[in-house]
């Protein structure tokens, strides 16, 4: 399977690319130009909003996004690995960056609005939401179903 692919997807009559990144190497020129070539390969559909999902780290994302070809289209990065909690997006090259840090404590949400007409974010907020009873309260069927799994995993926990 390619490290670097795409996932092209209708929503609501609105175009959603969404492309992986999972790379274990610094985020240098040839990294921006595989990008490129993923984004280049779907230039026939008109995208009308690009998220690269990557787990390269956060100051590796930050060098990513500074070497992007704002022509590719790239409007958000989610990124992972570093494990970075962000009160509020990095913009970097006009490119919002954001992590949610790590585990189950939280989970980061998003809320955008899309310029269909320039292909870009209009207006964004971001917020990390914390997993607690008053956010999250426990689904009993769902508990039950992994409790039931739990004597099966908890010898193989790292944590």
């Amino acid at each position: 399977m390619n490290p670097i692919d795409m996932m092209v997807t209708d929503y609501n009559c609105e175009y959603l690319g969404l492309s992986r990144l999972c790379l274990m190497e610094s985020a240098g020129k040839s990294l921006a130009e595989e990008v490129g070539k993923i984004c280049n390969a779907y230039n026939a559909i008109d995208i009308d909003f690009t998220v690269l999902l990557t787990h390269i780290g956060f100051e590796e994302d930050k060098k990513l996004a500074e070497l992007l070809d704002p022509n590719w289209g790239i409007d958000l990065i989610i990124g992972g690995h570093s494990h970075t909690l962000l009160e509020k997006p990095e913009v970097v090259a006009g490119i919002p960056i954001v992590q949610a840090a790590y585990g189950t404590s939280q989970i980061g949400r998003f809320d955008i609005m899309v310029d269909t007409d320039n292909n870009c974010i209009h207006d964004y907020e971001w917020k990390y939401v914390p997993i607690n009873a008053e956010n999250c309260p426990n689904d009993e069927a769902i508990e039950k179903i992994l409790n039931s799994y739990m004597t099966l995993t908890k010898p193989l926990a790292i944590y």
